[in-house]
């Protein structure tokens, strides 16, 4: 049984809510707070889908993202880091489901990407392959592989001591001494962030956040005193009483993952790597909730573009611990 709906209420919410907080496959972009995030500044329009068995347990989710135009429903439709399910031997028979009542929904081409790593993803990818779903992912697109830290294998008095993280630990020590901080942020600190990202989206040809964004983001419950507070944690670097680096962190059960972030590029004597003392920051709360740290991607195996590698490099001086994810695939659903 298939429940698709713009808006869901009493126990289907509760239900979607838990389904996506605890299953193995779950993504907070698939996560019912992340939708007004997802939707903002672009052109779509959210529903959501749980799938039953007779006996009405919950086996799938999907957040569904329809593209629009205006008001007019176009028959495309994106799941990003979805759909949902707890085993993904189930994911062939719930993609089934969905996919039928997508086409009388009139949605006739739909991209998904499963969350899933490693071996689980590469046997997927397979079953979709033969399923008819076809493997669209390119290396601008959304990443398909990404670090992993695990907080809790750290030094507790010194977060990155041994050999392993000796480049680090020098970046560290030149941020202090440079009398660099970093701080937990809020909503007031989000056009700093807006202001860096912009300033590098721009430097590579690439959209920036609309306001309509960061008008969600602080929306989502930004403030570490919120009841929401755990969700989002953005993190600010500061030198010499000004701004030069922002990064936005969420979590998702316990998994926190880096989503957007910049440094400032116009402050040449301060020589030191201005996004380490944000990073340290956001991995010490991670630690504090017990979870673990995602990087928030890298390039994939043969991508040799000098900008995304060369962001790569600074993310492995925290690990180098590489995962494989199943990346983004595509169907008809004539």
């Amino acid at each position: 049984m298939i429940t698709w709906k713009r808006t869901l209420e009493g126990r289907e919410a509760e239900e979607y809510d838990r389904f996506v907080e605890r299953a193995a496959g779950g993504h907070y972009a698939q996560a019912r707070w992340w939708a007004p995030i997802a939707q903002a500044g672009r052109p779509f329009r959210s529903s959501f889908v749980l799938a039953r068995e007779p006996d009405g347990r919950v086996v799938g989710a999907a957040h569904v993202l329809r593209v629009i135009v205006g008001a007019v429903p176009l028959p495309v439709a994106v799941i990003e880091r979805g759909p949902v399910v707890e085993d993904p031997a189930r994911l062939p028979s719930v993609l089934a489901r969905l996919a039928a009542v997508a086409r009388r929904r009139g949605i006739f081409r739909l991209n998904i990407s499963p969350y899933w790593e490693d071996e689980r993803a590469a046997s997927l990818g397979r079953a979709l392959g033969g399923l008819g779903w076809r493997n669209r992912q390119t290396a601008n697109g959304p990443h398909a592989a990404t670090l992993r830290l695990a907080t809790a294998d750290l030094n507790e008095a010194i977060l990155f001591a041994g050999s392993a993280f000796a480049p680090l630990r020098r970046k560290i020590n030149a941020a202090e001494k440079a009398g660099a901080r970093a701080r937990r942020g809020g909503a007031a600190d989000l056009p700093t962030l807006a202001r860096l990202h912009g300033a590098l989206m721009g430097r590579q040809g690439l959209p920036q956040k609309s306001g309509a964004w960061l008008q969600a983001v602080a929306a989502a419950g930004l403030e570490a005193a919120a009841p929401e507070g755990d969700r989002l944690g953005l993190f600010i670097t500061e030198h010499e009483g000004a701004p030069v680096a922002a990064a936005l962190m969420v979590r998702h059960g316990r998994l926190v993952t880096y989503a957007v972030g910049a440094s400032d590029s116009t402050s040449p004597a301060a020589k030191f790597s201005k996004m380490v003392p944000s990073f340290v920051a956001a991995i010490r709360w991670c630690r504090e909730l017990g979870c673990d740290f995602d990087l928030g991607g890298v390039p994939l195996a043969d991508d040799a573009d000098p900008k995304r590698n060369s962001i790569a490099q600074f993310k492995r001086d925290f690990s180098q611990k590489r995962v494989e994810l199943l990346g983004l695939h595509s169907r008809w659903l004539f």
